[in-house]
């Protein structure tokens, strides 16, 4: 999709009749008023819907029983990975700069050290907030804020045919198109519209959708500023995407331009300038191609595309003369499928191929109706190999030329990031040319209903098949909340649809997708094209943001594809209904739902999910669409749980409900469409009973908790103090919230495999903020106070609002300040111990706390760190 203008080609096939061209060239002729009104600086090109016929039987969708059990973290059989070499002795690497490149304006891996004397810190680099430990997923007893993770991530790449994270986990594109406020859509790089806070208002809202990528393009303004070595806008937006965790696939050319010498040149800046830049996901090459940008455009002297020969006027006899060929190019229709730009003997050349692609479509829609399949099958049926192959081995061809000229010069200088192209036409898709792109992208708006989404679902299916080694990703679909006479469409219905694609990409293995699009264009001219975000004209959420926040959360905490529909069909006035499960998870579009573990009653049909994390740590997630009713059998879900440990539910996004809780084991409430609802279980994984001793030179055994301390883990607490500042380990490595984990009496300890290597490989976890969240609101000891002039005594930090002062002052600066405890995030006050029941004067700080003991007053344990490791985990029941 290209513009929310005017539209005049959606539609569930691809438009053949030269009326529509006409209709679509006197659209446009009368929005140009409108458009300089607007004073844009260029009509953007449009996002027509046009996909090549695809005709399949419909899928049956039997009965499916799953063995569904809880998965519970088991304690590790042998040594953590062997460390590279000492992390003390290799500081992070921060991405340089100098005069002639500054990828992204300063987001700093290192906050500035606080005035005071260092005193003798173990490791005098300070990190700013949180920046140096990573909030698990699964935080209890309450859920807090993440923090923003500002520290460098490792790059996205492709491996065995999945898109991959640094540590090598399956990524999973929750993306979502951008293309500026919803008052600026499509103009948002221009001088006197780029605002990079409305940009962070809106990249925020996407993090809080669980979105981790945002697919954005380059329009005139843009590539003028490219040109110049301007790349000050695309830096900042690459500076909001950072902060808020989320990468960029960045679209060229998202303008009118025939000759790719030009576009190259465009790539080769941008390549250059972020091949160290990993927020920076990757590249796609042009928003939907097809044939007068493929067989049309102006190649390289040295290039000559079969497409511009007269390979197939030889083979197949000449379709069109040069005379024809000549008025035809001079025709609005001649020049949007064929073009302009080429001289008359290449344009005849190019005229006769669009003739041939135009009767093999016809053949290839033929051929899919008779044999019940798709078009894309066509391609590879020995008819088509037959009649068509001199053709196809010529298109084939063509786009090779088209894919050599825009992509090498990103690999002249980026070697590595993915890299696509987001066709809207399966023919172009299809050619097997496409091995030459990371990824393989596909555009569908499919018809409401479930032939729609059974079509969508088998172009991607026979995709896969096509390209075995190459993930194969939705890089826009939707579904607009208006058709084109203004009638709306129920945004419960949109959202069910979106929904069910989501579901099918996830289970089936596919890359992910881009949904279309992040917000509404409130001022465009077509009302279809205006409708399709997911937030209305005035940002408020609508119910596809709250469904698919539901699925990419869970896509997230359990990466490993899996589940399928069990039901799936369509239901009154357009709906669906749907019902998907997996091993661990409930996902359906039903007004009401129930079977052994869930009851749930809604007041309408509407998107609902029921889901757990796969690593066992007793937590169930629930969100609905619409209000509702929720029964949760907990023992059922996690049979392992004892009863007598009661159960915490947790909200984000609304108001805690009352809960009535059975002996039975049976929870309910009422839950509030829209809002996170999580059930928190004290199970106890087997990782924390007593284990005997691993043995070898790297690890230590602690016969006082029965647990063992290996490698890397085992140099950080050797280095740091660990008697003292972190205690004896009480459980062994586990996995939790993506990470391998070990809980100590004071502190747990984070493994950090993409920064293997250097000093942030393990890293402390925030357990001061975790065991403290809900406070800092309601407690006097953690509102912030006013602002004063630091003194050798007292020390003020405005990253948090708080202060530091006499003992507790001493000892944060001799074991390790911030690099230790991070920043003070309450005063000094008086409290009872939740594990020994003791009053003591204490302070919280982001990774700790620490505790004043009169009793041993004069001696070394004078101070000492609080007992959150143990505190953490008996709240959670799984120790005593």
């Amino acid at each position: 999709m290209k513009s929310g203008y005017n539209n005049p080609r959606r539609g569930p096939q691809k438009n053949k009749s030269k009326n529509k061209y006409v209709l679509a060239f006197f659209s446009l002729v009368a929005l140009v008023g409108i458009l300089i009104l607007w004073n844009f600086s260029s009509i953007p090109a449009l996002h027509p819907y046009s996909v090549d016929a695809a005709y399949l039987p419909e899928p049956t969708y039997g009965p499916v029983r799953y063995e569904i059990a809880p998965v519970t973290p088991q304690a590790r059989t042998q040594n953590p990975v062997q460390a590279q070499s000492d992390p003390n002795q290799n500081p992070i690497i921060k991405p340089t700069q100098n005069s002639q490149q500054s990828y992204l304006p300063a987001l700093p891996t290192y906050g500035v050290p606080p005035t005071i004397a260092p005193g003798v810190p173990i490791n005098p680099i300070p990190t700013v907030p949180g920046s140096n430990s990573t909030v698990d997923s699964t935080a209890y007893p309450v859920i807090f804020d993440k923090p923003v993770y500002t520290q460098p991530v490792a790059p996205i790449s492709v491996k065995n045919g999945q898109l991959v994270d640094g540590i090598g986990a399956r990524f999973f594109l929750a993306g979502v198109n951008y293309e500026g406020a919803t008052d600026r859509a499509w103009v948002m790089w221009n001088n006197d519209r780029f605002d990079p806070a409305l940009i962070q208002k809106d990249f925020a809202a996407a993090t809080a959708g669980g979105y981790n990528t945002v697919r954005i393009f380059v329009q005139t303004q843009l590539r003028d500023d490219i040109l110049k070595g301007d790349f000050s806008k695309l830096d900042k937006v690459l500076e909001l995407a950072r902060s808020n965790n989320l990468f960029i696939l960045l679209t060229f050319a998202d303008y009118d331009e025939m000759d790719l010498r030009k576009l190259s040149k465009v790539n080769a800046l941008v390549a250059e300038r972020y091949v160290n830049q990993p927020y920076m996901l990757g590249y796609d090459l042009k928003n939907e191609p097809n044939f007068v940008h493929i067989a049309g455009a102006i190649y390289p002297d040295s290039v000559q595309p079969p497409f511009q020969t007269d390979l197939l006027i030889k083979t197949y006899g000449e379709r069109m003369n040069q005379t024809a060929a000549d008025a035809y190019r001079r025709t609005n229709v001649g020049w949007h499928t064929v073009g302009a730009a080429l001289d008359s003997r290449l344009g005849y050349y190019a005229a006769n191929a669009y003739v041939l692609y135009e009767e093999y479509l016809g053949d290839a829609s033929t051929w899919a109706v008779k044999n019940g399949t798709t078009t894309l099958d066509y391609m590879s049926s020995p008819e088509a190999q037959g009649k068509w192959k001199v053709f196809l081995d010529a298109a084939n061809g063509t786009l090779q030329a088209w894919y050599d000229s825009l992509l090498n010069p990103i690999r002249q200088f980026d070697k590595n990031k993915p890299v696509t192209a987001g066709f809207n036409s399966t023919f172009w898709a299809r050619l097997s040319a496409g091995d030459s792109l990371s990824f393989v992208s596909i555009h569908r708006y499919a018809p409401s209903g479930t032939d729609g989404l059974k079509t969508t679902f088998a172009v991607m299916d026979a995709l896969k098949r096509a390209f075995p080694g190459r993930p194969v990703c939705l890089e826009e679909f939707g579904y607009s909340n208006s058709d084109y006479s203004g009638r709306a469409t129920s945004s419960l219905t949109t959202a069910a649809h979106e929904t069910a694609l989501w579901l099918y990409m996830y289970g089936k293995g596919f890359a992910g997708g881009y949904k279309w699009m992040l917000r509404n264009f409130s001022i465009g001219a077509n009302v279809y094209e205006n409708n399709f975000g997911l937030s209305d004209d005035n940002n408020n959420p609508k119910p596809a943001f709250f469904a698919a926040r539901a699925i990419l959360r869970m896509t997230d905490a359990n990466r490993a594809p899996s589940g399928d529909f069990n039901t799936l069909e369509d239901s009154d006035n357009g709906n669906i209904n749907y019902f998907w499960t997996s091993g661990n998870s409930f996902f359906g579009n039903s007004a009401s739902f129930k079977n052994s573990r869930v009851q749930l009653d809604q007041k309408e049909r509407a998107p609902w999910a029921v889901w757990w994390p796969s690593n066992g740590l007793g937590q169930v997630y629930v969100i609905t669409s619409s209000p509702a009713h929720v029964t949760l059998d907990l023992r059922a879900f996690f049979p392992s749980w004892n009863p007598k440990l009661a159960p915490v539910l947790q909200v984000q996004d609304g108001q805690a409900p009352s809960v009535d809780r059975t002996a039975a084991g049976l929870l309910s409430f009422d839950a509030t469409a829209g809002t996170v609802y999580t059930v928190s279980l004290p199970v106890p994984p087997a990782t924390f009973a007593r284990t005997e001793s691993l043995g070898g030179s790297n690890t230590l055994y602690f016969k006082e908790t029965g647990h063992n301390l290996s490698n890397s883990f085992k140099r950080f607490w050797e280095q740091r103090s660990g008697s003292t500042l972190l205690g004896m380990p009480i459980s062994e490595e586990f996995q939790e919230g993506g990470l391998t984990v070990q809980y100590f009496e004071r502190a747990r300890l984070e493994y950090h495999p993409e920064y293997s290597g250097t000093s942030a490989e393990v890293q402390l976890g925030l357990l001061g903020r975790l065991v403290s969240a809900g406070r800092r609101e309601s407690d006097a000891p953690f509102k912030t106070i006013v602002a004063f002039p630091n003194s050798t005594d007292r020390i003020y930090f405005k990253e948090t609002g708080h202060s530091l002062s006499t003992g507790f002052k001493v000892f944060w600066e001799k074991y390790g300040g911030l690099t230790q405890f991070g920043y003070p995030i309450s005063e000094e006050f008086t409290e009872i111990n939740p594990v020994d029941g003791k009053t003591y004067n204490v302070q919280y700080f982001e990774r700790g706390r620490l505790e004043y003991h009169p009793e041993a007053k004069g001696t070394p344990f004078e101070i000492q760190v609080g007992l959150l490791g143990m505190q953490v985990l008996k709240a959670r029941g799984w120790i005593q």
